[in-house]
């Protein structure tokens, strides 16, 4: 039997208009208003360019007081690539994010995973340790200290890398605390700190660098011509500046020619030489 015209329910007539405007035009009109409801209608019919679009569109004006609403949509309509533009603000953002309202109406599990990340985006694993705290302590009572029991660990707090925190932290937290296995947990974190000789192999997923960046590094050396002088400096070459900048100091005299190993992501200088009076360190070693 001919059919003259097809019943489509649950999309509204503005949404239809637009969709059909992009298959003609390849142009999308969108706008905080409307996102949602043309994102159900891409997603009923199975127009992958338009969800796409609405996915980058979302993204792109995500904050912490809608981030929330997102992951609805995200998981309502199982989203994938917009779920992961959404954990990577909060993995960019995560110091800031973590004193707002929307961190702490995060489900547990969801945070455990970010913060349990190689990219989360901290200046140091303090900051890791305070916003795990702050999921379920306000900001006054961490200042104040009041009403903060840790004799029951909170479950995030299995996230943070207590060896990459500071020492001087690490052994005020451990004096704070009473009998409990989160002071065993500091515990051990100091002793990394203690035997710095033998952290290459006492190496843990909890020792790991928060980090995903890859790059060359370069050691000391002789400076270029027509200068003959030294240098003890560390630099890394940045492949998004594309320029080389230095990180640190080496713990070493001034050498260069040095050999270099690289042993569980520590490096060793070994032996070398200072350009003066023939003098040659091929058996000492520096890390």
């Amino acid at each position: 039997m001919d059919q003259e015209e097809v019943q489509i329910r649950g999309i509204s007539y503005d949404a239809m208009r637009r969709i059909l405007d992009f298959i003609y035009t390849s142009e999308l009109e969108i706008g905080l208003s409307n996102v949602e409801e043309i994102l159900s209608a891409a997603c009923q019919l199975q127009i992958p360019e338009v969800m796409r679009f609405c996915c980058d569109f979302l993204a792109a004006w995500v904050d912490a007081e809608n981030i929330l609403d997102v992951y609805r949509l995200a998981d309502l309509f199982g989203l994938g690539r917009l779920s992961d533009q959404l954990d990577s603000f909060v993995l960019k953002n995560f110091v800031g994010f973590s004193r707002t309202e929307a961190y702490r109406r995060m489900s547990p599990a969801k945070l455990l995973t970010l913060l349990s990340s190689d990219r989360l985006r901290v200046g140091s694993e303090n900051e890791v340790y305070e916003g795990a705290l702050l999921y379920h302590f306000t900001p006054e009572q961490l200042e104040t200290d009041r009403g903060v029991s840790l004799t029951r660990s909170p479950r995030l707090l299995e996230a943070v890398r207590f060896p990459l925190m500071e020492a001087g932290v690490l052994q005020r937290l451990h004096d704070k605390l009473g009998p409990c296995p989160l002071k065993e947990t500091v515990a051990a974190a100091l002793a990394y700190h203690r035997n710095e000789a033998l952290q290459p192999v006492l190496q843990t997923p909890r020792t790991r660098l928060r980090s995903d960046f890859r790059c060359v590094v370069g050691f000391g050396g002789m400076h270029a011509s027509p200068s003959t002088a030294l240098s003890s400096q560390a630099w890394f070459l940045n492949p998004f500046l594309r320029d080389w900048r230095p990180f640190t100091t080496a713990s070493a005299p001034l050498m260069s020619n040095q050999g270099v190993a690289v042993f569980n992501n520590f490096v060793y200088l070994v032996g070398g030489d200072n350009n003066v009076r023939g003098f040659r360190a091929e058996a000492r070693c520096w890390r």
